[in-house]
């Protein structure tokens, strides 16, 4: 059976107008590969809020998240408590943004010196949790000035 030749050239045309359209995807892994951004980027800010800790009063804190970089630290401070220290970036989960606390001046029985901070976006309030030397503590922190 032999086809005109047009419908041969009409079929070729067609293949060689779909491989054009066609184009290699960017390989985001590879040498030159750009790095990813800032994680912190939608939380980035400075937060305040009241936070409660079963056996004391209600205090406030106040941290400023700026960086997940290393060594950049995210400084914190509790007023009430009267301590101060830095959130170290751990990482992003569905959970929330994980930090390390260290506490570099005025750690005690009320402050603790070192533990976990997460942070969950809930609109525009973040939901907070601190665990570490065997207390909790809880609040919502809002943006701040």
């Amino acid at each position: 059976m032999r086809r005109p030749l047009s419908l041969v050239a009409a079929c070729l045309a067609a293949l060689a107008l779909a491989a054009c359209g066609e184009k290699e995807e960017p390989d985001f892994t590879g040498p030159g590969a750009q790095p990813p951004a800032n994680p912190l980027e939608p939380i980035a800010g400075t937060w305040s809020g009241t936070l409660e800790q079963r056996g004391i009063k209600p205090f406030t804190v106040r941290v400023t998240i700026a960086s997940a970089q290393k060594p950049a630290k995210n400084p914190v401070s509790y007023t009430g408590l009267s301590c101060a220290g830095t959130w170290d970036f751990q990482s992003r989960e569905e959970a929330g943004y994980h930090f390390r606390e260290v506490i570099s001046r005025g750690a005690g029985a009320k402050c603790k010196g070192v533990g976990d901070v997460t942070v969950t976006p809930r609109g525009n309030r973040l939901a907070y949790r601190f665990s570490g030397g065997g207390v909790t503590s809880s609040g919502v922190l809002s943006r701040s000035g």
